[in-house]
């Protein structure tokens, strides 16, 4: 058990604050506009960052005992591909569904807790190597947020005896506070969003399928601000 302990303590530094930390110094302003475009440079630098300490993190789990296989990696099948567009769809239905209830609750505060607490985070793309290079992002981004909160951390919750009920709970409240950047109203979407990948994780074992609905999920949305629209993720 300590061990387990030591080493999630260990993946979480490595994997989120030291990257981070180094990718904050490196990018600077200049990688977003103040309209929110997010330039190329922002897309290469943080994708040179995340897949070594993706690889990293693999490794990890190879020499830890348990095998990879039990994270949820597996050979793809061809049904992968049916529950991936399933659950990625559903997953915008969550995000409507969401952003509608949030809307409601918005709309009934005073105008300053509405500003405290709803912070607009609207990113855009408008270059087509920007389009190309944040494909590859998605893909980065969706293999390190559910290999870790999907994955890893659910595993580990169950490993530390937690009910499965709050095994669910408990990656998908921290990925919420993980999008606090983006305001409360981020931070519930970020929530329910990853609460509904955690139950199809639950449901599959499969890392492959949350993963790439999770990238649908996410270059849908980077391919709406190409063609002129914002979204806030």
């Amino acid at each position: 058990m300590k061990r387990k302990i030591a080493e999630l303590s260990l993946v979480f530094l490595l994997f989120f604050f030291i990257p981070d930390v180094l990718f904050n110094s490196n990018t600077g302003t200049d990688s977003i506009t103040s309209e929110g475009e997010l330039s190329p440079e922002f897309f290469i630098i943080y994708t040179l960052i995340v897949i070594p300490k993706i690889l990293l993190f693999i490794y990890i789990l190879m020499i830890n005992g348990e095998g990879i296989q039990s994270f949820g990696f597996g050979a793809p099948k061809i049904r992968d591909a049916v529950w991936t567009f399933i659950a990625a769809c559903a997953a915008w239905a969550v995000l409507i569904a969401g952003s509608n209830a949030v809307k409601l609750l918005q709309n009934l505060l005073p105008a300053n807790l509405q500003e405290m607490l709803f912070k607009e985070y609207d990113i855009v793309i408008r270059e087509p190597v920007g389009l190309a290079l944040s494909a590859v992002f998605c893909v980065v981004v969706a293999y390190k947020e559910e290999l870790f909160f999907r994955s890893y951390l659910y595993k580990r919750c169950l490993d530390f005896k937690f009910p499965e009920t709050a095994a669910v709970l408990i990656p998908s409240l921290i990925f919420g506070m993980f999008h606090l950047a983006q305001g409360w109203a981020g931070a519930v979407i970020a929530f329910l969003v990853g609460l509904f990948f955690q139950l199809v994780y639950q449901k599959t074992r499969n890392l492959h399928v949350v993963a790439a609905s999770h990238f649908l999920y996410n270059f849908s949305l980077m391919i709406i601000t190409y063609f002129g629209g914002t979204v806030a993720v």
